[in-house]
């Protein structure tokens, strides 16, 4: 699947499935509006207040790295997708009473990711 299209099918994806996409960053639009040139790279800010604000409600500092992240960048000619698993995060900042939010929502958007890619 081409660039453009991974990026539409992820938004797509998402959105059917209630995740919010509050914004999305072009970066290789931006170096160009510099005069500077770079592979495609986009990333999608992602989330579900309804879920992630009880890791928020536990450690209020949990709130920089929420919302949610999905990086959609190509390395020569292969589109890639990288996400950050909250879990991970969560673990930084000592979520134990919402450990297991954090998990489900990776494999929720794990699973999301993986759906938009195989259509």
């Amino acid at each position: 699947m081409a660039f453009e299209e991974t990026v539409a099918a992820l938004q797509k994806t998402l959105n059917s499935k209630g995740i919010t996409i509050f914004a999305t960053i072009d970066h290789k639009k931006a170096a160009e509006a510099v005069g500077e040139n770079m592979q495609p790279a986009t990333v999608l800010i992602v989330g579900n207040p309804k879920v992630g604000t009880a890791l928020m409600q536990e450690n209020p500092r949990l709130a920089i790295e929420l919302p949610l992240k999905i990086l959609i960048y190509e390395d020569g000619k292969t589109v890639n997708i990288r996400y950050e698993k909250i879990a991970a995060i969560a673990e930084k900042y000592h979520i134990k009473q919402n450990f297991a939010t954090a998990e489900k929502i990776d494999a929720a958007m794990q699973q999301l990711i993986k759906l938009a890619i195989e259509k």
